[in-house]
This record gives C-alpha cells, sequence and structure tokens, in this order.
C-alpha cells in the first residue's frame, strides 16, 4: 500500500527529535511511504541528514498557509504534532483540499499547567514534590507516536504484530557515518557532558558538573583510560571553555567541540560515546536517539512534563523540592535564587549512574 504521509513539527530542536518517533511507527507498517516534514531550521537540518529520502519543507519559506498548501502535493495523512495556531490552518486547509486524515497529537498541556500552577502557588510551602510529578507518565514521543497510529488505523492501514508500540515506536536518528569521527582518539570509552541548555535557568550551575566528575573519577576503575567530550553550540562554547579549564582529568582527553560540529555532525559523535551528561536539553534527546544512553539533570523543569530520558540504561536526576516545576520551559529565573534544585541532586548517585551504564557498555561498543 502506498501512503502520502505529512508531520508537522517545528519549533525546538528537541521536540522534532522526539517526533521521529511517528517514523519508527511508518517503519512497522505494511506500507511504502513518502514522508513530507513541515517544520523550521534547525531542526528541519537535522532530519534532511538523518532521512534523505523524506522531502522537508520550511514554513518559513512561505508567507501564508495557502501559499504552503498550493505548493504542496496531496497527502493521504497530515499527522501535527506542533499543535499551535499555524499548524492548526495549514491541517484545516489540507483536510479542505485532500480530504485526508488528520490527527494532532496531543500534548497533555492541561496536566503540564496544572502541575506548573502548583509549584507557584505552593512552592517550597510543601516539603516533597508528589512522586509522580517526578515520573514521565506520558512521554511526548509516545504520544506523538501514538497520533501517527491512530491515523493509520483511521486510514485502514495494517501494521506488524511486534514488540509493544511504546517500546518499537522509540525516536531514532540515522548517523551519517559508520566510521569514528577523527577528533575521536581510540581511547577505550568516551564520557560526553553537555552544561548548556536553551535557557539560562535550565543550566546546572559548573559547580555542580565538576562535582560530578570528581565523584565519577572516584569510581571509574583507576586502569581504564577515558575521554571527556564537550558539547554545545556556538552560544555555549565559553561555558564548556569554563569547564574545560576547571575539571581535573588526569584519565584521559578532554576534548572541546562545542560551536564546532553541526547538529548532524553532533549526532554523529554522540552515538560513538558511552554516556552523555547533560542538563533538560536537545542533546540528551540526540543522543538517545543514537542509541547513547543519558543522565539528565532536571531543575526548573520536571520529569512529569513527559521529556524525561526513555531509554532503559538513560536516567533522569532531581530533588522532590515542592517549587518545581517553576516555568514550562525553563525560562524564569530562580525566585529563591538559590538554585537548590539544582546544587541539591545527589553527585555520587549520579556518578554511580554513569560508572554502571559505561561499565556495562565497555564490550558493547566499538573502541578500536
Amino acid at each position: 500500500m502506498f501512503v502520502r504521509v505529512g508531520i508537522i513539527r517545528s519549533s525546538s530542536i528537541g521536540d522534532v527529535v522526539l517526533a521521529t518517533a511517528c517514523l519508527k511507527v511508518l517503519e512497522t507498517a505494511n506500507l511504502c511511504a513518502e514522508v513530507v516534514w513541515l517544520g523550521r531550521q534547525p531542526g528541519l537540518k537535522l532530519i534532511e541528514s538523518s532521512f534523505p529520502r523524506i522531502k522537508c519543507v520550511d514554513l518559513d519559506a512561505y508567507s501564508s498557509t495557502g501559499e504552503l498548501v498550493a505548493k504542496l502535493s496531496p497527502l493521504d495523512i497530515i499527522v501535527d504534532a506542533q499543535g499551535n495556531l499555524r499548524a492548526r490552518k495549514i491541517v484545516w486547509a489540507l483536510k479542505k483540499r485532500d480530504n485526508l486524515v488528520a490527527v494532532t497529537s496531543s500534548k497533555i498541556q492541561l496536566r503540564r499547567n496544572w502541575l506548573l500552577v502548583e509549584g507557584q502557588l505552593i512552592g517550597r510551602k510543601r516539603r516533597h514534590l508528589p512522586a509522580a510529578s517526578r515520573l514521565s507518565q506520558y512521554p511526548q514521543y509516545a504520544l506523538m507516536a501514538k497520533a501517527m497510529h491512530l491515523a493509520l488505523q483511521e486510514l485502514g492501514v495494517e501494521e506488524n504484530a511486534g514488540p509493544s508500540k511504546l517500546d518499537a515506536s522509540r525516536p531514532f536518528l540515522n548517523v551519517s557515518s559508520s566510521e569514528r569521527p577523527q577528533l575521536l582518539k581510540p581511547e577505550a570509552n568516551w564520557l560526553a557532558i553537555a552544561p548548556g541548555a536553551s535557557h539560562l535557568t535550565k543550566r546546572a550551575p559548573l559547580e555542580v558538573f565538576e562535582r560530578i566528575v570528581a565523584s565519577f573519577g572516584v569510581l571509574y576503575p583507576k586502569g581504564r583510560r577515558l575521554g571527556i567530550l564537550l558539547v554545545g553550540d556556538e552560544s555555549e562554547r565559553s561555558l564548556c571553555d569554563s569547564l574545560q579549564s576547571t575539571i581535573n582529568w588526569p584519565r584521559g582527553s578532554v576534548l572541546n567541540v562545542a560551536g564546532k560540529l553541526c547538529l548532524s555532525e553532533t549526532s554523529r559523535y554522540l552515538s560513538w560515546v558511552h554516556y552523555l551528561l547533560s542538563n533538560d536539553s536537545c542533546l540528551a534527546h540526540i543522543a538517545e536517539a543514537v542509541k547513547t544512553p543519558v543522565g539528565v539533570l532536571f531543575g526548573p523543569t520536571i520529569e512529569g512534563f513527559g521529556f524525561a530520558p526513555h531509554l532503559p540504561s538513560s536516567q533522569a536526576f532531581s530533588v522532590d523540592l515542592g517549587c518545581r516545576p517553576c516555568s514550562k520551559h525553563g525560562r524564569r529565573s530562580c525566585r529563591f535564587g538559590d538554585l537548590k534544585c539544582f546544587k541539591g541532586i545527589d553527585c555520587k548517585e549520579i556518578a554511580s549512574h554513569m560508572a554502571l551504564v559505561i561499565e556495562n557498555t565497555f564490550n558493547k561498543r566499538p573502541c578500536l
């Protein structure tokens, strides 16, 4: 069966990566699909490099919905993984023209807004954050994959039997080359660290990363070499420079590539490391999409928003402060001024997880 599929996901690189779960759903179906991805840069470029067969359409190249729709070939399915006003207008126009199957992904906005209101109103008067808020009960990638499943069902497409839909429909990226990146020396293991994030208040203080690395150095086998790779975009270059200058790491190279790599190159480098330590950022999603386990530090945002790591070997780390979450996207400054949500995280617990995962993956990753 031949199906023409449209996917709308434009904002936030991390969200774009999570939306690739929709492509995994298409892989499990009994059909031949032609996919059109409607998005924006720089996330669109990552999709182009990872999935060359997908037709990518830059929304910013069109001044109106009518102009965009006129340029699009007829579609059978449109999955709106964005959910904003412009995406809804595009879906409405396509339904009117093509009479296609259209499904909009749920974002559990009401639940997210309620958790935010609780954090703002109750704050630290509440001693502990409810356990459910620290669990990713409704992963965003699973909600987007569910929208694609529903669209296929409505079209009458039969899907292959196999693993559960949640397990079979995880985000993924295809790296451009299977060869080791030139800058990565053939040391036994590599640990990547991404100290940046889209907003300053989502960045754990550098001292937190320094303490984690110090604790990890005590736990990691003394006779084994390990390199540290610092990653980030151009705006995070100085941040990575500062971390590089303060890390005491005699066990291997400390390589800083922040600002030197495009997104597709970064994904290739992350596919060669054994673990990524990061804030709640797009690099955590990219790492998992290339099957690299992560340890993610959550501060002003919470796991209950649905963006927590999902691989079995990955883990989210946070404290149960009642003032969390203090904003939906981590844009607001800490109203207490102490960043306790980051500074209170148990660095030894994180270091133990890192050591365990890297040890378990030592024989599973190429190192020559």
